[in-house]
């Protein structure tokens, strides 16, 4: 069972996978749905590219 739930519109929006009420929580970047990365993992990279900002 796959459900897109654009909840957010600023990167991509948050996708829904699982055959769970529950499901996994995966962000999208843009509309490609291979790009698909683990919320923790897209927070991650959002810290690391702000923080590789600040030091430039």
């Amino acid at each position: 069972m796959k459900y897109r739930n654009p909840t957010r519109e600023v990167t991509g929006f948050e996708y829904h996978l699982g055959a769970s009420n529950i499901g996994v929580r995966y962000y999208c970047m843009g509309s490609s749905h291979s790009k698909c990365i683990d919320q923790l993992e897209a927070v991650q990279r959002c810290a690391d590219r702000t923080t590789s900002r600040l030091k430039q």
